[in-house]
């Protein structure tokens, strides 16, 4: 690449274009993916609404990935 004064960088993959800040997020939340992914793997749901325990990696990697919070839900590691 070439140096271009006073213009942003950016980055193109499949088409898409994005500045440096974008990318920049990209990779803390893919980074925030794989470490819940890891950490899943590891957890069980304790959930007090239906008195059970589970140890579905799925589901846990759902509640990760989920943005709303779920009263009387907790995820406790195993480890």
């Amino acid at each position: 690449m070439t140096k271009r004064p006073n213009k942003e960088m950016m980055y193109s993959f499949n088409g898409t274009y994005c500045s440096e800040a974008d990318m920049t997020a990209l990779s803390i939340y893919f980074e925030k993916l794989i470490h819940g992914f890891a950490q899943s793997n590891v957890s069980e749901i304790i959930d007090l609404n239906l008195n059970k325990k589970k140890r579905d990696i799925v589901k846990i990697r759902s509640i990760f990935k989920s943005k709303q919070d779920k009263p009387f839900v907790f995820i406790n590691c195993l480890n």
